[in-house]
C-alpha cells in the first residue's frame, strides 16, 4: 500500500493542480479529447487525471507538473475508454457466430511467442543501457534527459551549460552511438 501523504502535502498539490487548471486547463482539456472515444468521457478524464496529480505528484510546480498532469490526462482517458470497450464487449450478443470465434481464437497469445518477445525487450534494455554506459558522462545524460522530454533550453538550465554545449553533447553523443551499434553489428 502508497503511503499516504499529509494533509500540507495534499494542500500543496491542491494549489498546484488549482493553478494548472487555470493556466492550463483548454490544453489540458484538447489532451483528454484527443484521447478520449467519447466526447462525454473528457470530463471523467480530467476528472480520475486530477485524483491520480493530488495522490501521487511529488515535483516542483511549474513544468514538470504540467507533465505530469498531461500524462496523467492521458493515461486516464486511455483507461476510460478501455473500461467502455469491455463493458461493450461484454454487453455485446452472446450468441457468437464461428467465424467470430475463430478470430477471438487466432487472437490469443502463444505463451512461448510471447515469453521470447519479453526476452528480446529485456535483451534490448540491457543492450541500450550498455551502449549508453559507454558515453561520456556529460552526452550520456544530455541525450537521457532529451529521451525524458527536455527541450535543448531545459537542458542547458538544468546542467548550466549553454545552447552550443547542449547540442554539441547530443551531436557527438548520437554519433558515437551510432558507431558502437555499427561496431556492435560488424562483430556479430
Amino acid at each position: 500500500m502508497a503511503p499516504q501523504p499529509s494533509q500540507t502535502e495534499i494542500e500543496r498539490r491542491a494549489e498546484i493542480l488549482d493553478d494548472l487548471m487555470r493556466s492550463h486547463g483548454r490544453e489540458l482539456r484538447g489532451q483528454a479529447a484527443r484521447n478520449s472515444t467519447r466526447r462525454g468521457d473528457v470530463d471523467d478524464a480530467l476528472s480520475d487525471a486530477s485524483v491520480a496529480f493530488l495522490r501521487f505528484y511529488d515535483g516542483p510546480a511549474g513544468v514538470d507538473a504540467l507533465r505530469y498532469m498531461m500524462v496523467c490526462v492521458r493515461t486516464a482517458a486511455w483507461a476510460i475508454s478501455r473500461r467502455r470497450r469491455r463493458i461493450e464487449e461484454r454487453d455485446a450478443d452472446p450468441v457468437v457466430s464461428e467465424e467470430a470465434y475463430l478470430r477471438h481464437v487466432d487472437r490469443i497469445p502463444d505463451p512461448d511467442q510471447e515469453i521470447d518477445e519479453r526476452y528480446v525487450r529485456i535483451e534490448s534494455v540491457r543492450r541500450g543501457k550498455d551502449l549508453l554506459a559507454r558515453l561520456k558522462p556529460d552526452e550520456r545524460t544530455a541525450i537521457v534527459m532529451f529521451a525524458y522530454g527536455f527541450s535543448y533550453e531545459e537542458i542547458g538550465r538544468q546542467k548550466g551549460w549553454s545552447y552550443r554545449k547542449v547540442n554539441r553533447c547530443l551531436a557527438e553523443g548520437r554519433e558515437r552511438l551510432r558507431e558502437l551499434l555499427a561496431a556492435e553489428g560488424d562483430a556479430s
